[in-house]
């Protein structure tokens, strides 16, 4: 990962050059700086817009078919009128549980044009997992797709006791068999009415709109408020500033859509800016590029490791045929950033950065390479101490700044002006906050990221605080030492995490390890490239090598687990591999060889 440092001189020509290149550019920043609260703006109210003025232009494309924004409206309208008869209204939540498809869209567009909040579940959650975010959603109504009923199911005490009579059912496909309990939605909504609703001119910027969940590899997922103005300085500052989108585009998303990148980012830039949105069911790296030439595509959004395993396909002639222009996300790794853009054509990589709840985001307006971009004031990068897992202080009590080419943790003011909407849980909100931080009275919020500050309001992300660890008396970074396991040619995918010994301090680095198919370990090698490569307090001891990793349904690796079982033999039938000081190569570790590294007999 470079240190690259950003000069205000060179910010200011960038900018000068985006206002001439990109038209969006200006116009975008300007309204998202200047939001007017009481500005009578929605997802479904920008939809009746857009039907209005161009009719026919297409909204949606969906394995083949398409539905222009007249019929998406009308659609919307006819699914607004069922839930408006059961009695939906203004702020009342609605618990959707829909895969990627265009039922899932007519939904959020409903439940918008009543003022309602649409309280998105994760499709891939189950059991207590689900439970749990079912009781925070604190639905009226329950929406399930037909292939999400089987999840569902996992959960049916709770639907018993609080959703008897309040679960609508969406067919997936004509074969599809109405489950007991449930209401089929698709046939009552054919005899609605598909004139626009008045509750939808009603809503404000201001209103909430969307109730989303957290990923939850920490513990179990938080819900988040997410308000109209956040979707509309969205679509204006990342999808007309950033992207320069417009209605000649067409957008491809194959994130899931309860995802924050997919529905507000993705979906809602594209549908405000009036292009065409088009939806793949479900992420395939060796599908990708064909469904980007099928629909025509011209960008699309990535999140977390999408990239890389698009990378790990064997190269194609066709590797740039397409008509993708730029990109945008967050989490694309510094490592990737110059391969990815050179092999498949990229012009331009917008990646941001900011949480659902975060007060900020950043968004790399102006094109550099390895960078989450740039905001305004009201952020700070300040001296984290890794041992105690919190920000160093003064002797004042106050919080220590870092300047450029520092890392530290970033934290963002809250205050009226940048409010922190929280959690539905109080508790687990007051816990995301800093106060009297640099004077008394105020406060911050904690991104939990490690930051690098690039200068000229830029800065570059390093790791996740309860990621980084410290052996030997030193800082690790897991991302550095990812970006250096994944150059040798072996390696499909790696996480790196630091687990407890024994009578040591801080924690040693571990590697949960996949190999490309049809290759084996070439343990003396790796271990010799890792020693030359990153420093020795850095070179990782263990290692577990499995066959694909564990992933959330955003391609977010699961680290929680694995830390907690560590290097245990017992509590895994997965190769354990171990690297002391002396060995020349990875060997094989037994539940023997484990006790004597616990007795400190091995030196790691």
């Amino acid at each position: 990962m470079r240190n690259n440092l950003i000069s205000r001189r060179s910010v200011a020509w960038r900018m000068a050059r985006a206002l001439v290149a990109q038209p969006g550019f200006y116009s975008g920043l300007k309204k998202a700086a200047k939001t007017d609260m009481a500005l009578q703006m929605s997802l479904g109210r920008r939809l009746e817009e857009w039907a209005c003025l161009t009719p026919e232009a297409v909204a949606i494309r969906f394995r083949g078919k398409q539905w222009t924004y007249a019929q998406y409206n009308e659609t919307a309208n006819q699914y607004a009128s069922f839930l408006a008869s059961l009695g939906v209204g203004p702020n009342d939540h609605v618990g959707v549980n829909i895969g990627n498809r265009p039922e899932m869209l007519f939904t959020l567009a409903a439940v918008a044009k009543l003022g309602a909040v649409s309280a998105l579940i994760n499709t891939t959650q189950r059991s207590d997992v689900l439970e749990n975010s079912l009781n925070l959603a604190k639905a009226k109504l329950l929406i399930v797709g037909a292939e999400q009923v089987a999840c569902m199911e996992t959960v049916a005490s709770l639907l018993q006791e609080q959703y008897d009579g309040k679960l609508l059912w969406v067919a997936e496909n004509a074969n599809s068999l109405l489950p007991g309990g449930y209401v089929d939605m698709q046939k009552e909504v054919a005899t609605c009415s598909g004139e626009n609703r008045p509750e939808t001119q009603q809503v404000t910027l201001r209103d909430p709109a969307f109730l989303v969940f957290t990923s939850g590899t920490t513990g179990m997922p938080k819900a988040s408020v997410l308000r109209w103005v956040r979707w509309y300085t969205s679509a204006l500052a990342f999808g007309q500033a950033g992207l320069n989108l417009t209605s000649e585009d067409t957008v491809y998303c194959c994130l899931p859509l309860y995802h924050n990148n997919a529905l507000i980012l993705n979906f809602g830039s594209a549908l405000y800016a009036g292009a065409t949105f088009a939806l793949s069911q479900k992420f395939s790296a060796s599908r990708f590029w064909d469904e980007v030439r099928e629909t025509e595509a011209t960008c699309f959004t990535y999140i977390g490791e999408l990239l890389r395993y698009l990378m790990n396909q064997p190269p194609s002639a066709r590797d740039r045929e397409h008509k993708v222009s730029r990109i945008a996300g967050n989490g694309l790794r510094p490592d990737l950033w110059h391969q990815f853009k050179t092999r498949y054509g990229i012009n331009r990589i917008v990646e941001f950065y900011g949480a659902s709840e975060s007060p900020l985001a950043f968004i790399n307006f102006f094109n550099y390479d390895e960078t989450v971009g740039w905001a305004p004031g009201g952020w700070e990068i300040v001296d984290y101490d890794v041992d105690t897992d919190a920000p160093r202080r003064d002797g004042n009590g106050h919080m220590i700044k870092l300047g450029p080419g520092k890392t530290g943790l970033l934290i963002c003011a809250v205050n009226k002006d940048r409010p922190f909407e929280g959690y539905t849980d109080k508790s687990a909100s007051e816990k995301k906050l800093f106060r009297n931080v640099f004077e008394e009275g105020d406060c911050w919020f904690n991104s939990g990221d490690l930051m690098r500050a690039q200068g000229a309001g830029h800065v570059q992300f390093l790791d996740r605080v309860g990621d980084t660890y410290r052996w030997n008396g030193e800082n690790v970074a897991t991302t550095e030492v990812e970006a250096v396991i994944n150059t040798w040619p072996q390696t499909e995918d790696a996480v790196v995490y630091g687990v407890q010994v024994p009578g040591r301090d801080g924690r040693c680095g571990m590697i949960c390890y996949t190999l490309k198919e049809g290759e084996s370990l070439d343990a003396a090698g790796f271990a010799s490239m890792l020693r030359e490569k990153l420093p020795k307090y850095a070179v990782p001891r263990f290692m577990r090598i499995r066959q694909g990793q564990d992933l959330t349904g955003t391609f977010k690796h699961q680290k929680a687990k694995l830390k907690k079982e560590g290097y245990c033999p017992a509590v895994t039938d997965e190769q354990l591999w171990y690297l002391s000081t002396e060995a020349q190569a990875w060997q094989p570790l037994t539940l023997e060889q484990k006790k004597a590294i616990d007795r400190g007999e091995v030196r790691l």
